[in-house]
């Protein structure tokens, strides 16, 4: 696989290691452990493109159904704080304002 599959922005994937707890310093292998980041890139890169996909249906403003989906499957691979907001407003867009309530409502703190 190559490299510009694992470009994502900094913000949407976990700055750790999850072994050791390393700082992230943008590379595939965890520079204390040695643990293999890739397939947490991939998954954080995948939940990125997701995201993406909700932002521009609601965008679109007639494809809130096809946004819902999308931040969905987005929280499922990895719930970011900003990733269940895109959830709120998917939800909320599609009519179910209670569910939006309850996402808020136990949304943790942004880092």
């Amino acid at each position: 696989m190559d490299r510009s599959s694992f470009i994502i922005p900094r913000s949407s994937f976990e700055s750790r290691c999850p072994t050791c707890r390393a700082a992230w310093r943008e590379t595939a292998v965890c520079a204390r452990c040695g643990t293999d980041l890739a397939p947490l890139m991939r998954l954080a890169a995948k939940a990125w493109q997701l995201r993406e996909q909700a932002r521009q249906a609601l965008c679109a403003g007639d494809r809130a159904a096809e946004a819902l989906a999308w931040a969905r499957a987005a929280c499922q691979l990895q719930a970011t704080p900003r990733g269940l907001r895109l959830l709120a407003v998917a939800l909320i867009a599609n009519g179910a304002v209670a569910e939006a309530a309850a996402v808020i409502e136990h949304m943790p703190d942004e880092e």
